[in-house]
């Protein structure tokens, strides 16, 4: 046996263990025909029960996400056999189905283990677990050279579900599903969960769902938590469906859940003794925003890879060498984001410099601003090595600066400012104010001068004022050998 590989576990009662007869049934049941109208269809939350009960409501959702489209899959489910405290994603290279394996995105797991104490490694939660393993002949089918990311959820408190989402939401990009693995309400003394009497239970189980899929809808994880809590709803992927909702709530503006198909198996059966509720949910949302405008959250992991690369790419130029960027850096610090790398050294000023533009990524902006803060500022010296040893590294990752109509939308020590008039153009972080005394005014005035400019040119109809904000934090160079 290899042990790299996930051999499948709920092939042949879930779903058909025969290549061929699992392969006909997705066929038979994905539409084909309605995939290229939803293009911007890349978050899907859908049931994970027996395709005989579940399987036609999953096409459903699947029938949204255009084939060949994605690169990267995160699934997420809930675990059924296993208790246990946070998230796990096992150590496979790939998983098995019926239809040949599916490859692990190592890199992206290595990565998240790093980044978070909450996700864990633990294999025995992933031997029997059937909430990943049936969405996953839909992938290989729809997305055949997909890569996953398999995450089953165990326990975690309301802070942790916001902590997972804030770092899943830099995985979350236009060549990248989500799916979310869950079922509906189970109602029935097989589940332990009788609110209401049988006679009433065609009623009072959909009234219970829909009412669960509306907080869905309307994009509030701390809504949809309380839900849980408040009625006790058995909602299997209750969990996971809330760190959704905690990734988009920040982009809630620009999403729209749509519930594509309802059904339970006490209709399917005509008996509601026992049933279990099955919802096809679709996520649209423009993918270009995931790209250009989203903002950028750093675990501490990610900021001390990116001071250790600062400190790096200086350190390369007294050994007379080329720091590059490194292999494992993760793929999100490769989108591209304006970077700034202040050096300071004893709370003095020793360099700054950085870009508007938004060009390149941010790990190549962080190597290349530190290198040119220390040797290529005009106002400086080139750093010595003694120096060196004193240096204080600060980064700043801006977000893209938005235009603003009235000087009141500022922010002094929020907000940075962007001042262009023509072809004359200066900026200041957000701290500069806050650090020099200034009042927005002198701060605008400033900023003026700085770009070449008359003091009151702020006040001109044909200078533009921008604001962004900042991801900012620093690291001595002490820090740096420790780590």
């Amino acid at each position: 046996m290899d042990f790299n590989i996930r051999p499948p576990a709920a092939a042949g009662t879930f779903y058909p263990d025969d290549k061929v007869d699992l392969s006909k049934f997705i066929d038979e049941n994905i539409n084909y025909k309605i995939i290229d109208q939803h293009l911007n269809t890349n978050a899907i939350i859908v049931p994970h029960a027996g395709y005989r009960f579940s399987g036609k409501t999953a096409s459903k959702a699947f029938s949204l996400v255009k084939p060949g489209s994605f690169k990267r899959a995160i699934i997420i489910g809930p675990s059924h056999y296993v208790s246990f405290h946070g998230v796990s994603i096992a150590p496979y290279e790939k998983y098995l189905t019926p239809l040949g394996p599916i490859n692990v995105d190592t890199t992206a797991v290595r990565s998240l283990t790093k980044q978070c104490k909450l996700i864990v490694q633990q294999v025995d939660v992933h031997d029997d677990e059937h909430s990943i393993e049936v969405e996953l002949p839909f992938i290989q089918k729809l997305t055949p050279s997909c890569k996953i990311i398999p995450m089953v959820v165990g326990r975690l408190d309301y802070g942790e579900i916001l902590e997972i989402g804030q770092i899943l939401s830099n995985w979350w990009d236009e060549h990248t599903l989500v799916v979310i693995s869950s079922d509906f309400v189970h109602y029935g003394t097989e589940f332990n969960y009788s609110p209401f009497s049988v006679a009433n239970a065609p009623v009072k189980i959909k009234e219970l769902d829909m009412e669960a899929i509306g907080l869905i809808k309307d994009k509030n994880a701390d809504q949809f938590v309380d839900f849980i809590h408040r009625t006790g709803a058995t909602i299997c992927g209750n969990i996971p469906i809330s760190i959704l909702l905690s990734i988009v709530e920040k982009f809630r503006f620009k999403t729209e859940f749509n519930l594509v198909e309802y059904t339970n198996s006490g209709e399917i059966l005509g008996d509601h003794t026992n049933s279990v509720s099955y919802a096809a949910i679709s996520l649209d949302f423009d993918t270009t925003y995931l790209t250009k405008s989203k903002p950028i959250f750093l675990s501490h992991y990610d900021r001390v890879f990116l001071l250790n690369s600062a400190f790096c790419s200086i350190k390369a130029r007294f050994e007379n060498t080329c720091y590059r960027t490194p292999d494992e850096t993760p793929p999100y610090l490769l989108a591209c984001r304006s970077v700034f790398v202040s050096l300071h050294i004893d709370g003095d000023l020793r360099g700054c410099i950085g870009s508007l533009s938004d060009k390149e990524s941010i790990i190549e902006g962080v190597i290349e601003n530190a290198e040119k803060a220390a040797f290529e500022d005009p106002r400086f010296s080139c750093l010595s090595f003694d120096e060196f040893k004193k240096l204080n590294i600060e980064i700043s990752v801006l977000t893209h600066p938005r235009k603003i109509n009235s000087i009141n939308e500022v922010i002094l020590g929020k907000h940075g400012v962007i001042l262009k008039r023509n072809s004359n153009r200066a900026i200041f972080l957000p701290q500069v104010a806050i650090e020099h005394g200034w009042s927005l005014e002198e701060t605008l005035e400033i900023l003026s001068q700085k770009a070449g400019l008359n003091k009151d040119a702020w006040k001109l109809s044909d200078t533009s004022l921008s604001i962004f904000e900042t991801n900012r934090f620093e690291c001595d160079y002490v820090k740096f050998l420790l780590n």
